[in-house]
């Protein structure tokens, strides 16, 4: 099986207000050619370890 990288970057309690969360994306995406990158408001809640599980399997 081929490793896939990834990130994943929260943007729950104020760090999307403190962050440019798009240029982050953009950033993982087309200058460091990672193959996934999502975001999400609260990764460490059930939905958001449920998104990542999903993209592992």
């Amino acid at each position: 099986m081929a490793k896939k990288v990834g990130a994943y970057i929260c943007t729950g309690c104020g760090i999307g207000d403190a962050l440019d969360v798009e240029a982050l994306s953009k950033v993982a995406t087309k200058e460091k050619k990672l193959q996934i990158c999502k975001t999400h408001a609260f990764l460490c809640g059930p939905e958001g370890v449920e998104l990542i599980k999903q993209d592992i399997q």
